[in-house]
């Protein structure tokens, strides 16, 4: 035990025992008249003994303090932080509140010795991580920081806010136990609290040359011949990279061409298959057949533009979108991008692709 005695009168007298519970002890002389003699008046002398006991539990770093001062014929008990102030005939107790107490918290001297603690109410809040992949939790207030300090006392009713750090390969799937979503986990530690940080690994293309960059023949089944090309070769600039895929009007007088790979997607919610894409069209609006273009898993149509003509192309020039395939999530399926034409005349459009890859986020 750790005790403090201090004599208010200021002799300084001290003893250290080993505790992490700090004790202060004032004196003063009784408030008798200083001009009466004898032995029987200095016998009335009364000495008021007050005691301070700050009491914490040996697993806290830093107990809240408690101090007295004497202030006129009145002892100030005065304590920062939460903390219930407490009081008893002895240092044994039994110990009891003391009703409305509030710092600064003043005290008429006693003939008999009064003792006094501040009572720090703790709660513990224990994190684990859990899932497939890898991460660390941090806290605020400082404390938690799981990995390495997973469990960690805070005082009654504080309010902790909990942060996810995947490490990279991972993505942050949500809380359970005591807070749930994914954002930043809140936590009111009216008592002892457990959350749990669940980590998945962050999903892979399963697309073979998404992008194109391994040339025309990794990957893609290209119909009715080659589809992957060097951009430039059509004399216009990629959206990243060298290579696009062009499916539209050739030379061939081409009726179709589609582009498509078998793959299984991750399962993973939700699920996005993210693209750059470039339209154009020669075909005129106010004619009554029009060249289309679609996307299409398994020969459903997931977005399908069936009147591709002049104006209604979704603007010149490349743009990013983001196709939401969530519903296939986990399966193996065909995707597939498809132009064509509702006439006997052969395509009058061409699509441009590219930077094709899945994500769990749409692309901004």
């Amino acid at each position: 035990m750790d005790y403090r005695l201090v004599d208010l009168n200021g002799s300084g007298v001290g003893w250290t025992p080993s505790t992490k519970e700090h004790v202060a002890k004032f004196i003063r002389p009784a408030l008798a008249p200083e001009n009466q003699k004898g032995n029987a008046m200095r016998n009335r002398l009364r000495v008021a003994h007050l005691l301070a006991w700050l009491a914490c539990s040996s697993w806290l770093e830093a107990a809240t303090t408690l101090t007295i001062s004497k202030q006129g014929q009145e002892f100030c008990l005065e304590w920062q932080g939460a903390g219930i102030l407490e009081t008893a005939d002895s240092v044994q107790g039994p110990w009891k509140e003391v009703p409305g107490a509030v710092s600064p918290h003043k005290k008429t001297a006693e003939t008999a010795a009064a003792y006094f603690r501040i009572k720090t109410v703790m709660a513990y809040l224990n994190v684990t991580t859990a899932g497939t992949g890898k991460g660390s939790v941090v806290s605020q207030p400082a404390g938690i920081e799981c990995g390495t300090d997973c469990s960690e006392a805070f005082l009654l009713n504080t309010l902790v806010t909990l942060t996810a750090l995947p490490e990279a390969g991972s993505v942050f799937e949500g809380w359970s136990g005591a807070c749930t979503g994914t954002g930043a986990g809140q936590v009111v530690m009216d008592a002892n609290k457990s959350v749990t940080a669940t980590f998945g690994q962050a999903p892979t293309s399963a697309l073979v040359n998404g992008d194109f960059e391994q040339g025309p023949s990794v990957g893609w089944t290209q119909q009715p011949g080659p589809l992957i090309y060097r951009a430039r070769d059509y004399g216009v600039e990629p959206y990243s990279g060298d290579y696009v895929a062009y499916l539209g009007y050739e030379s061939d007088n081409r009726h179709v061409a589609t582009l498509s790979q078998r793959v299984t997607l991750p399962s993973t919610f939700p699920l996005y298959l993210n693209l750059a894409i470039w339209l154009y069209s020669e075909e005129l609006c106010d004619v009554g057949y029009y060249d289309w273009f679609g996307f299409y898993i398994g020969g459903q149509a997931i977005v399908e533009n069936a009147r591709l003509c002049r104006g209604n192309t979704g603007g010149d020039g490349w743009r990013r979108i983001s196709l939401d395939i969530s519903a296939y999530a986990g399966q193996n399926v065909v995707l597939a991008f498809q132009i064509g034409s509702n006439s006997f005349d052969p395509l009058a459009s061409w699509a441009l692709l590219d930077a094709l890859f899945l994500s769990d986020q749409p692309w901004e």
